[in-house]
């Protein structure tokens, strides 16, 4: 009955039992053994105990069984044993000598996990000692302990906090109905988190982000409170310097997470729109009621593009107030995916940058009136030639009224008199018809469709005389005539601005010439201006379209009209560049191609 009852304990037993001798032999292991290392019980048997041990774990074991050859019983020891699978498994043993027979009676609980777990919790724990602030009170608040951490930030001694409250390092920031929040809500079982300020010795101010959970003993009773703290004053300081940048500068940043609807914003939205801080960021629809009527159609638009597609924005739209002024915003957005390339989040930032746009406007301005001087004074520069180029037909016109009454009797000699009249004053009408086009302000005139050809023809025109006073041959070969998008009058400035500088650079040279080439590729109409001048020396390339740069002697010009010109092709898209390896001066001009 006896063996009965052994061997049906053997067989149920969780733990690892065996009976073995002095020598190392195993007699008998029950099932629980072989399931833990893997091996059959003839495998366990047919081998000393010793070769299933850990070699490090070797001589400990040894020394262990002589005591328990001497009768000494064993009690938590541990070692590792190896299993079937090459890896081993910790046990803790609780073994008994019967030394009338020389057997051991053993039985070992495997403690790999727990022993892993230890390890983990201690590494934590290690971790945790090195990078948090950490302490430990009793019930009533009395300090039990504190780490190094602790000590370093406070600038007080152990012997100084042991058996203190924290009202030692109490800043006085925080009111009495706080204390009263966290306390409760440690009392009551519940973790407290949230940000403190605290006092170190010598007076200095510091953040630290807390953690405070309560213990409970074996009655289950809360007898300690442990506290985890991190030091986020530096982490405070770049808030409040990001905080007072944003201000002056005057952004904003927002998030909105598609997902949970939650909208975030920094404190300088709230001067950019009109909501309170008090009731916090808006719904999506309040704020969109708060966009300017003329600017809400793109503002939805742009917002909605973003939302699907995720790709960055960037947009100018205005914010009403209720008493009805207006700040102009310079938005950024951009959208976060998710592994599935589906638009989690939207971020991004507004500045208020009404400021810049009145400057802008300004500007814009005081350009217009610069681009309608140097028009003024291109033709202040022209006149004398203007005037020869009416004065010509003119002069013709007089002598032929003067011989017209001489003629009146012969039909032939006075149509062709009248004939010559009527085409010296088309003449000039056609040059007071370019004056008074080119003189024009552009402002109020729309872009439209035009054909290059007969802007530079235009420019031709009001520039006649200055190219026959000074024998400029020009040359214009148009190998397309296609058209572009353009303010007619300001393309004709910038031809004219660029004849008039070749015209200056040639004039005294042997060989004059003017040569246009309209051609085109793929998605440009490319216009090379070119002259029989040997090119711009490179230390005056970069200086070119800058404002006021001149290589004309003083009084000869104002440096302006290459800035005007660039200022001009950039409002229309184009660029202007120098062609470097050409062996006169040219330039080349890209125009967007209308598709």
């Amino acid at each position: 009955k006896a063996s009965h009852e052994l061997t049906n304990f053997f067989s149920v037993a969780v733990d690892l039992l065996c009976i073995a001798d002095m020598s190392g032999s195993f007699f008998k292991v029950n099932p629980a053994f072989c399931k833990v290392l893997g091996y059959s019980e003839a495998e366990l048997l047919s081998k000393p105990f010793f070769e299933f041990i850990h070699p490090e774990d070797l001589a400990s074991t040894m020394r262990e069984v002589e005591k328990l050859s001497q009768g000494v019983e064993t009690i938590g020891f541990e070692n590792r044993y190896l299993c079937k699978d090459g890896s081993y498994r910790r046990l803790n043993w609780s073994t008994v000598p019967d030394r009338e027979s020389g057997r051991l009676y053993a039985a070992a609980r495997d403690i790999t996990n727990e022993r892993r777990k230890e390890a983990e919790f201690r590494q934590f724990f290690e971790a945790l000692e090195r990078s948090a602030i950490v302490a430990t009170t009793d019930k009533s608040g009395k300090i039990l302990s504190v780490n190094d951490n602790f000590l370093k930030i406070s600038g007080y001694s152990r012997d100084e906090l042991i058996g203190r409250d924290h009202r030692l390092i109490n800043s006085g920031a925080h009111s009495k109905a706080f204390f009263i929040d966290l306390w409760n809500t440690i009392l009551s079982g519940n973790v407290w988190t949230g940000e403190l300020q605290n006092r170190a010795k010598d007076g200095h101010k510091y953040f630290v982000q807390t953690v405070i959970s309560p213990l409970s003993n074996s009655t289950e009773t809360i007898d300690r409170f442990l506290a985890i703290r991190f030091d986020v004053t530096a982490l405070k300081e770049s808030e409040r310097l990001l905080e007072e940048a944003q201000r002056v500068a005057k952004i904003g940043s927002w998030s909105f997470d598609l997902r949970s609807k939650k909208i975030s914003w920094s404190k300088q939205m709230y001067h950019l729109f009109p909501e309170s801080i008090e009731l916090g960021p808006p719904s999506f629809e309040r704020h969109f009621s708060t966009i300017h009527p003329d600017d809400q159609l793109i503002w939805r638009q742009t917002i909605d593009q973003c939302a699907e597609d995720g790709k960055d924005y960037r947009m100018r739209f205005r914010s009403v107030f209720p008493e009805g002024r207006f700040v102009w915003i310079e938005a950024y957005g951009e959208g976060q995916l998710d592994e599935l390339g589906r638009v989690i989040k939207m971020s991004g930032t507004c500045q208020d940058i009404s400021d810049l746009v009145q400057a802008e406007l300004t500007i814009e301005v005081e350009r217009s009136k610069a681009m309608q001087n140097a028009k003024l004074a291109s033709l202040g520069e022209m006149s004398a030639g203007i005037a020869h180029e009416i004065n010509n037909p003119l002069a013709i016109i007089e002598g032929m009224v003067h011989t017209l009454p001489k003629v009146l009797g012969d039909a032939e000699r006075l149509k062709s008199r009248i004939e010559s009249i009527e085409k010296a004053t088309a003449r000039i009408s056609k040059i007071v018809k370019g004056l008074k086009k080119f003189s024009r302000s552009s402002e109020m005139i729309a872009y439209k469709k035009s054909k290059i050809s007969e802007s530079i023809s235009e420019a031709l025109i009001l520039t006649g005389s200055n190219t026959d006073r000074n024998r400029v041959e020009i040359r214009v070969n148009a190998g397309t005539d296609p058209y572009i998008m353009c303010n007619e009058i300001e393309i004709e400035q910038v031809l004219i601005n660029m004849m008039n500088n070749s015209i200056d650079a040639i004039k005294k040279l042997d060989d004059r010439w003017i040569q246009f080439d309209i051609t085109e590729d793929d998605e440009h109409v490319l216009l090379h201006l070119r002259d029989s001048g040997p090119g711009i020396p490179q230390e005056f390339q970069k200086k070119l379209f800058e404002p006021f740069f001149t290589t004309k002697a003083v009084g000869e010009g104002t440096g302006l009209g290459l800035s005007i010109t660039k200022g001009i092709l950039d409002d229309h898209r184009a660029s202007i560049e120098i062609v470097q390896d050409d062996p006169h001066t040219c330039f080349l001009i890209k125009f967007p191609k209308i598709l």
